[in-house]
């Protein structure tokens, strides 16, 4: 089983002891607070902005940002209408790959998940280009007007904070008991069915990505025993720990088996 931390690795250490050092890695499964982080980027007409989050208040507002130059107008010399735009066209793509290579390199570095905000039609194209290499950091893109403040933006999308925060809490915590070794917490996508058709589980997380696959499981469990399943959306980075680590899947036992025969 591979699990990865919430938290990056800052430091190495070396023992030649006859024990593990285990306790600073149990502490990076641990969430730094009890809300994820979140940024709002804003994206008008030619600049990007970053504004940093915590508990869906604006903190800061990060000190670099884009600002380009896109032709709206013919040069003198008589420009052709197609030339114009194939050159306006090209300035744009560039545009669109370097505010969302701007966005991926700052705002991951201090957010779980951000929205996008802005006027111009260009915030479509970051977000597309945004999710083709992290699929669950956009939560949302929301259109505003120029001279909407950032925090009108993020009151209005409150809802949208709320729920990510409940998601990534309720993954995390789960989690960092596994890490913990705890025995109620079960995995492998056999053993949870067999468990689940047996009547031994209480609670299933399912990522909305697999839940087709769990679906019958899941209603069958919950009619027959009340199973409780939570379906987790794919806008957490712990939703994509959940994904990548466990397939999507983990469940929780009623009780401690003191032998259970299934391997999975």
């Amino acid at each position: 089983m591979a699990l990865a931390p919430n938290q990056s690795l800052t430091r190495s250490v070396y023992s030649c002891g006859k024990t593990f050092l285990v306790d600073q890695v149990v502490d990076l499964f641990k969430e730094t607070d009890n809300c994820a982080k979140h940024a709002l980027v804003v994206i008008h007409g030619e600049s990007v902005c970053i504004w940093l989050l915590k508990d869906g208040k604006l903190q800061q507002k990060l000190d670099k940002g884009i600002h380009a130059h896109l032709p709206n107008s013919h040069k003198k010399g008589g420009q052709s209408q197609s030339r114009f735009r194939n050159v306006h066209d090209n300035a744009v793509h560039a545009f669109v790959e370097s505010a969302a290579g701007y966005v991926l390199e700052n705002a991951r570095a201090y957010a779980d998940g951000i929205l996008v905000a802005g006027s111009s039609e260009k915030k479509h194209g970051v977000v597309g280009k945004i999710r083709e290499h992290h699929k669950g950091f956009v939560l949302g893109c929301v259109s505003c007007t120029h001279g909407e403040s950032a925090q009108d933006i993020v009151r209005k999308n409150q809802d949208l904070f709320s729920n990510h925060n409940e998601e990534s809490k309720t993954v995390s915590c789960w989690m960092e008991k596994l890490s913990l070794g705890c025995p109620t917490l079960v995995y492998g996508v056999k053993h949870i069915h067999h468990c689940a058709s047996n009547g031994m589980l209480s609670e299933m997380l399912v990522h909305e990505d697999v839940f087709d696959q769990h679906r019958e499981i899941t209603t069958r469990a919950g009619e027959t025993c009340g199973m409780k399943t939570a379906m987790i959306s794919r806008k957490t980075e712990a939703a994509n720990r959940l994904l990548r680590d466990f397939g999507g899947v983990l469940g929780k036992l009623w009780y401690n088996p003191v032998n259970d025969p299934v391997d999975e």
